[in-house]
């Protein structure tokens, strides 16, 4: 997703900055880790005429950290995010677009008013009944807490890279096409033989398995595990009036819903609504336990060991915490949950004992694609293949011992290979095969997929184009830095 990113580098941050708009509620990550100098007129880098700004710098990199947190299903934190090095692709982008709009400006490109508000019209974000509701596109711009001049800012930045865009944009030739076909969906017509492992082969004896381990004996470790302390509070047990039932359900109705996403009706949700209530009746008396067992004023009703696979607990919330630490009450199908951590338990070396049962499988897999490998390579010159007759990358063919989805494996390796003669390795198997014919351009299906090849092509020659663009307006515009980073 990076790659594809940073290929369309030139409008991802201002596409981003709009959709978001029209799913409005994400806050801005913290900034406090960022260093900026604010004697550089509040910017983190000018390009050419350009400033780049820091709110600039915080709304794009905001907007990319949502997009990539939707991907991620929710799951990227800040940390990982500074992995990814995601603030220098931010910054990255944010110059290569700043390049291209000095560019637009020396070839006399601008952008009018009424480009914006002909782009704003159509913007069905802002749209009430199929119109552009005025009301309606302030209230999302101050609820994403954007202003209008900043948003129409950006989108003047927009319209001028999108003239830009225009003029140095190459559509792809017939010719373009046509080579591209001819390597996308070549036809070869191949022989194939496929290789197994006999039954005893393998020889997954204690003395072999300790040969294999004693090598790499540190790469076999024990699982990081945590010792803790807790207290179990259950669910009451007391039975909840109606009127108490009836109030929790009005404060808590969204979390009820039929699978099609209906709200439920009382009736309908008793079950889950006891069950909550229950829970919640529970809930004052764990927090009661929590500030005793903080205070050392009751003790721990069991002591266990956690591993990161158990899932009847959250394992992640421990490696939140110190050691000591009494995290507050965490609820469970059955009730409260009051946790302390005793200790962090590293990963250590596994003895042999304890690291056969994972040993065998990886021995097995390791010593089972040697042998193939091996097999394949001595009788490489010499097979004389079944053959399957001609075939393309997308072709669903029967091959004698391989399932449908091995057969499509097989031949996608095969068409990134440039051997006439080869091997491929899957998992158990080895295949054989010998390029017997060929045919280039199957003019069906250039027609068929005509629309996916000139798509393609564009992609590729535009890309170049706007690569070597970049690097050369980067010896044409002065490009400093004031952001210094994480």
């Amino acid at each position: 997703m990076i790659t594809w990113m940073q290929r369309h580098r030139k409008y991802l941050v201002i596409t981003i900055w709009v959709s978001v708009i029209a799913f409005v509620g994400a806050g801005f990550v913290g900034w406090g880790a960022y260093d900026f100098n604010t004697d550089r007129s509040s910017s983190v880098a000018k390009v050419g005429k350009k400033k780049i700004t820091i709110t600039e710098f915080q709304m794009a990199y905001n907007n990319y950290f949502s997009y990539y947190n939707t991907l991620f299903n929710g799951q990227l934190t800040q940390e990982r995010a500074e992995q990814m090095g995601l603030d220098k692709i931010v910054l990255e982008n944010l110059i290569n677009e700043a390049l291209m709009l000095n560019y637009a400006e020396d070839l006399g490109l601008v952008t009018l008013d009424t480009d914006v508000k002909e782009m704003l019209l159509r913007d069905e974000n802002f749209h009430t009944d199929g119109a552009f509701d005025k009301d309606l596109y302030y209230r999302l711009l101050q609820n994403a807490g954007i202003t209008a001049k900043a948003y129409e800012e950006s989108l003047k930045k927009q319209v001028l890279l999108e003239k830009l865009n225009g003029i140095i944009t190459l559509q792809p030739t017939e010719q373009e096409k046509e080579l591209f076909a001819s390597a996308l969906f070549m036809q070869d017509k191949l022989g194939v033989q496929v290789l197994r492992l006999g039954a005893n082969e393998i020889q997954t004896n204690d003395e072999n398995l300790r040969a294999f381990w004693e090598p790499q004996k540190s790469s076999f470790l024990t699982p990081t595990s945590y010792t803790i302390d807790s207290i179990f509070v259950p669910a009451s047990t007391e039975v909840a009036s109606d009127e108490a039932l009836q109030l929790f359900f009005e404060e808590n109705k969204f979390n009820y819903r039929y699978e099609d996403g209906r709200l439920k009706e009382l009736a309908d949700a008793l079950p889950e609504l006891r069950h909550d209530v229950a829970l919640e009746m529970a809930r004052k008396e764990a927090l009661n336990t929590y500030l005793a067992f903080k205070k050392d004023e009751v003790k721990a009703e069991k002591t266990e060991t956690l591993y990161e696979s158990d899932s009847f607990f959250e394992v992640e919330l421990l490696k939140e915490a110190d050691i000591g630490d009494v995290l507050k009450p965490i609820a469970t199908d059955e009730g409260y949950m009051i946790v302390k951590l005793v200790s962090l338990n590293s990963p250590v070396p596994m003895s042999f004992e304890e690291a056969k049962p994972f040993l065998r499988e990886t021995f097995e897999t390791e010593k089972t694609q040697e042998l193939l490998t091996q097999k394949a390579k001595d009788l490489l010159d010499s097979f004389k293949g079944e053959s399957i007759g001609f075939v393309t990358r997308d072709s669903i063919v029967s091959i004698n011992g391989l399932s449908e989805e091995e057969g499509s494996l097989f031949l996608s390796r095969v068409f990134d290979n440039n051997q006439k003669k080869g091997y491929v390795i899957l998992d158990d198997k080895a295949v054989l095969y010998e390029i017997l014919e060929q045919k280039l351009l199957d003019q069906t299906k250039l027609e068929q997929y005509n629309k996916l090849v000139e798509e393609h092509v564009y992609q590729v020659k535009n890309n170049e184009v706007n690569q070597a663009l970049a690097e050369a307006l980067k010896k044409r515009y002065k490009i400093e830095y004031f952001y210094k980073g994480n």
